[in-house]
């Protein structure tokens, strides 16, 4: 099946003609069953030999093969045969949302049930079928089994390893990060505007006379890495800090785990510190019960000796505790929508956190 390396004369053999021509014969092999769907095509080196051309031919035959979606990139950097026949393009086929995690354990919380029935209505806009898959392996490894479906998108939802994003990022196919910043990655992303919501609570609570300030992040034991939104909230929460003129001495910074409880280190941190701290922004409601819990172990009250206030949904797990709201079924709806766009340009959309007050901040005693 090798090319023929007749030219003109004094004139050298068109790479593009040539890498066309290579495209066409991997195509027809396909076709023919050489390659059937879910067959790993040979390496680069091994396809320049057989073909005898130069390696970067064969590349510019593989980008051809990747744009018409008949194959795609393996973890290995192997390529994968979709359609022996025909493209599967991204106009038609199944949305496919991955949870890094237990399904039951996701819809416990109020806002990923919130960004699952967005995501249901998103879904419905695009007239396409949902497939749902979810396991704790989800978190490190690709559903293999499942690319070599008619594939419009993916939506991922939950903790996913960094490693494993990187491999998300070179499908073929449109892949969303749902609730999640992705200034980071090659890939569509809707999320809170954190920096601008946990701007605002700041300055709130120093607009209250509050000087003595802390913030406390999630860590997730999943990646073993500060949650994303908590690291953007954090920004927002210096960011407002520093505009006041407060000096680092007059904020303090403290994680929380998800085994955490009221007598953990980081909420004793945040009672014991001296000068004594007078308000806390909570990265997430988790985090606020864990400080009322905190609070009222060492008999203070909420909010005569601390004000707190956390980032919540719209529907609330703590309506008294004052704080950024967010949408979230707004938030699953565009990250269904996105899985329905092309690969490029790529999107990163927010969604804005709007306050409400509730009862559990006040004037700082002087």
């Amino acid at each position: 099946m090798g090319l023929s390396h007749a030219k003109r004369r004094g004139r050298p053999v068109s790479e593009s003609a040539a890498y066309r021509t290579v495209a066409g014969s991997i195509r027809e092999g396909m076709v023919q069953g050489r390659w059937p769907q879910g067959a790993v095509l040979p390496s680069i080196r091994q396809l320049a030999k057989e073909f005898q051309v130069g390696e970067r031919v064969v590349r510019l035959a593989i980008a051809t093969l990747k744009d018409e979606c008949r194959i795609r990139a393996t973890p290995r950097r192997r390529f994968k045969v979709l359609s022996p026949t025909g493209a599967i393009t991204t106009t038609t086929g199944i949305v496919l949302e991955v949870m890094g995690g237990n399904l039951h354990t996701f819809l416990q919380s109020s806002s990923v049930s919130d960004i699952q029935r967005g995501l249901e209505f998103g879904v419905g806009d695009l007239w396409a079928p949902l497939l749902i898959v979810h396991d704790e392996h989800l978190r490190s490894a690709l559903p293999e089994e499942l690319l070599d479906y008619s594939l419009r998108g993916i939506v991922l939802l939950g903790q996913f390893q960094n490693k494993l994003l990187r491999q998300y990022e070179r499908l073929n196919i449109p892949v969303v990060l749902a609730d999640r910043p992705g200034e980071h990655w090659k890939m569509h992303a809707v999320s809170v505007d954190n920096v601008t919501a946990a701007m605002d609570a700041t300055r709130r609570l120093i607009a209250l006379g509050h000087r003595q300030l802390a913030f406390l992040r999630f860590v997730q034991l999943g990646t073993r890495d500060i949650d994303p939104d908590s690291r953007e909230r954090q920004v927002g929460f210096e960011r407002a800090c520093q505009e006041a003129g407060l000096a680092s001495k007059n904020r303090l910074i403290l994680n929380s785990f998800p085994k955490d409880g009221g007598n953990s280190a980081s909420l004793s941190a945040l009672f014991e510190r001296r000068p004594q701290i007078t308000a806390v922004l909570c990265s997430d409601p988790s985090r606020a019960s864990l400080v009322l819990e905190a609070a009222k172990i060492r008999g203070k009250l909420i909010p005569r000796d601390l004000s707190v206030a956390a980032f919540q949904s719209e529907k609330p797990e703590l309506p008294d505790i004052s704080g950024p709201r967010i949408n979230f079924f707004s938030l699953g709806r565009m990250a269904a929508l996105l899985s329905g766009c092309a690969r490029r340009p790529i999107k990163h959309q927010r969604v804005a956190a709007m306050w409400c007050d509730g009862k559990s901040i006040c004037p700082a005693r002087v």
